[in-house]
């Protein structure tokens, strides 16, 4: 029999999971919060834990990372039950230490035989000495960089600007995301890709806003250029978006990002990539900006650009930067319309099966109507996705006085219904001039 710890927000899956394993003898102890999970695998470790990846307070990937940092903690196989099947999501699943992955639906056939096979190979592999008996730190830091003052504990993304680790500092035991970019033999490209990374670490170094990622230290090895940043547990808002983020949510997470957007363009910096998966959740329900890889200083003449492509992200991208025009605040603006039309609606801005046709949307096609309920918020979406950066607001002030305006408007909210709705109107008189 085995102690098999399950951790999952869909309770259908920990239900059906959680009765298979039972009557095939072992533990089980359900739930669905990947806080809870790591409290109980630390007050016990489990032999097994089977765990979801997008979940509302932090991923899995992220659970299992905290859950393998302590050397003091014995080293847990997980796998993950996921609908996601891509590329990606294998990779970073087995980078942070998963021993198998499940696609759901499966069958209780396919779960029970992958619990078992990979009980037995555990043990073999500890019997062998291939893994670290209960107590002993698994990590393999052979296959992770080394950078003084930093223990690095696993990886958690990568990306064109580098790998991304889950670290602690030695110093202050504080623990961080320590984005990493290896050196390598010049070329065209890494010149390009470091010029980035250190104009990254420049420019958040100048910043210091609630809503924007906390910077703790940066330098250079000889082999690595790093920086040290705010860890994120709770994970991005695209996760969020995914389980569904309320209208009130969605109301407070846009003047928290038009804050944290304020606060760069004051600094004279444009963002150029703001899109829900480089805008993290805290613990108390803030939110910050991440990723400057792409920011530019305003003042700069030249646009940087990867093997000659526009850079950004296409569901987000604003009509003058598919057209690698002279980019300004607006074009952020842009995005975060973009983005406050999809945590309204749950649906993307513009879809297509290829990105050419989603481009020429942004460029060309009617900006869709929310529905009827939500028509309050019509005026300002307007606004901020309107083609032309001239008729949009000219800065993110201009755009918080429009949008307390609706926010002082009485709203209302029916849970249980599932229906949401505003109790007063407005239209384009009621808000400031811009």
């Amino acid at each position: 029999m085995a102690r098999i710890l399950i951790v999952d927000d869909e309770e259908i899956f920990t239900t059906f999971a959680g009765h298979a394993l039972k009557a095939a003898g072992h533990a089980v102890t359900l739930t669905a919060s990947p806080r809870v999970a790591i409290s109980l695998a630390a007050a016990d470790t489990p032999d097994l834990v089977i765990s979801d990846i997008n979940m509302p307070e932090m991923s899995g990937f992220e659970m299992a990372a905290i859950l393998n940092a302590d050397g003091e903690r014995r080293w847990v196989p997980i796998i993950f039950m996921s609908s996601r099947d891509d590329g990606p999501s294998f990779r970073q699943a087995f980078g942070v230490g998963a021993v198998d992955y499940l696609i759901k639906p499966f069958t209780r056939e396919m779960l029970l035989a992958a619990v078992e096979g990979k009980l037995i190979e555990t043990e073999r592999r500890r019997a062998s000495g291939d893994l670290p008996p209960a107590g002993v730190d698994a990590r393999n830091s052979s296959s992770m960089p080394l950078i003084p003052g930093y223990t690095l504990i696993s990886p958690l993304g990568e990306g064109g600007m580098g790998q991304v680790y889950l670290a602690d500092r030695k110093k202050s035991g504080l623990r961080c995301a320590l984005k990493v970019l290896t050196l390598v033999e010049e070329g065209r490209e890494q010149t390009e890709i470091l010029t980035r990374f250190l104009e990254e670490r420049a420019l958040l170094s100048r910043i210091d806003h609630p809503n924007v990622a906390k910077v703790f230290d940066h330098g250079i090895t000889d082999n690595h250029v790093y920086i040290a940043l705010e860890f994120f547990p709770c994970g991005d808002l695209k996760l969020a978006i995914e389980h569904g983020v309320s209208v009130g949510t969605s109301l407070a997470y846009v003047r928290q990002i038009a804050d944290g957007l304020g606060a760069i363009h004051a600094q004279g910096i444009i963002h150029r990539d703001i899109k829900p998966a480089n805008i993290m959740l805290r613990t108390d329900g803030s939110i910050a900006l991440v990723d400057f890889g792409i920011a530019k200083d305003l003042q700069a003449v030249a646009m940087l650009t990867l093997h000659g492509q526009t850079i950004g992200t296409p569901h987000y991208m604003s009509p003058e930067q598919i057209n690698s025009e002279t980019l300004d605040a607006r074009s952020d603006l842009y995005s975060l319309g973009a983005i406050f039309y999809e945590m309204l609606t749950h649906q993307r801005l513009f879809a297509g099966d290829r990105m050419e046709s989603i481009l020429m949307q942004h460029l060309h096609a009617p900006r869709p109507t929310l529905p009827r309920n939500l028509s309050i918020l019509q005026p300002i979406l307007d606004i901020l996705l309107a083609i032309k950066p001239a008729d949009r607001f000219p800065d993110t002030s201009a755009f918080l006085r429009a949008f307390s305006v609706v926010e002082l408007m009485r709203f209302s909210e029916d849970i249980g219904a599932g229906n949401k709705s505003f109790s007063g109107m407005a239209d384009l008189d009621t808000l400031p001039n811009v």
